[in-house]
């Protein structure tokens, strides 16, 4: 899935059940997906024993990506030492500054919402489609993260994470992982 549906209800149910579907094969728990009430969160996660409600927001692209102009691409007017090709042949650079600051941006986003603390657990998702962006990865069979998941998981370490009691990153065609509290190892490239 490259574009989701512009229905919002319909958008967070499907990453409902994309996450659900990840958490499913790593837990061995099956979750259900139910949305919430509309100005609320945006699912509640339910297995037999667990409720939990999920906050989700989104990564996208245009958040680290630069237009090439033609003549700039052409000619090697650039600095990007990473490019990307978009719709229509346009050429797009990578700032490496702002994708590893997007996921610390996001959390902070929500976390300057100084949502209240529901009586059931609420986990923030932070998802996304875009095919570049995988900040847990392995090599050489160890567990990694990218520089940006260090940058969030130190953030987090001093200031919290009040109220998410977890904190979750979504590619949509991966496994999820957790962010907060950070299980892998801090290995950062």
């Amino acid at each position: 899935i490259d574009v989701l549906s512009d229905q919002k209800c319909e958008q967070e149910i499907e990453v409902g059940r994309r996450f659900a579907s990840g958490l499913a094969n790593i837990s061995g728990e099956k979750y259900g997906v139910i949305p919430c009430e509309e100005n609320d969160h945006d699912f509640w996660l339910k297995t037999d024993s667990v409720e939990v409600l999920v906050q989700a927001t989104e990564i996208v692209s245009r958040d680290y990506l630069r237009l090439i102009s033609t003549e700039d691409y052409i000619n090697r007017n650039h600095a990007f030492t990473e490019l990307v090709v978009g719709e229509r042949n346009t050429m797009y650079g990578v700032d490496q500054d702002a994708k590893v600051d997007v996921l610390l941006d996001r959390i902070k986003n929500k976390l300057k919402k100084r949502y209240a603390k529901p009586s059931k657990p609420l986990w923030l998702l932070v998802w996304t489609v875009c095919p570049d962006f995988f900040p847990f990865y392995n090599t050489g069979g160890k567990s990694c993260v990218c520089p940006g998941v260090v940058k969030a998981t130190e953030y987090l370490a001093i200031n919290n994470s009040d109220p998410f009691a977890e904190i979750w990153f979504l590619q949509l065609e991966a496994a999820p992982a957790r962010i907060w509290p950070l299980e892998v190892c801090c290995g950062s490239t």
